[in-house]
């Protein structure tokens, strides 16, 4: 898919990324995520009504993009954890 690619993409490219990163990434943050995903949209559509469903995935996925452009992004220097990596590599 589109949105798979494109991970690809940016890890393999991304300054202390490469290849050997996207296996990784698949089974310790995708598969997770993904089975997380499907169980709650399981649950989800057994409580709720199509409308509601459809209108609580989209609002989820609204607020996320909305949390990264203005909380994560503009941030994202002061939540990496640089200085923890610095501690650790140092002991």
């Amino acid at each position: 898919t589109i949105l798979d690619s494109l991970k690809d993409t940016l890890v393999i490219t991304a300054v202390g990324g490469g290849a050997q990163v996207v296996p990784f990434l698949t089974v310790y943050a995708v598969l997770p995520s993904s089975l997380l995903f499907l169980f709650m949209y399981s649950h989800a559509s057994q409580h709720l009504s199509r409308a509601a469903l459809f209108n609580a995935i989209v609002g989820t996925f609204m607020a996320f993009f909305v949390m990264f452009a203005f909380v994560l992004y503009p941030n994202a220097e002061s939540l990496h954890l640089h200085s923890l990596a610095d501690r650790l590599g140092q002991a």
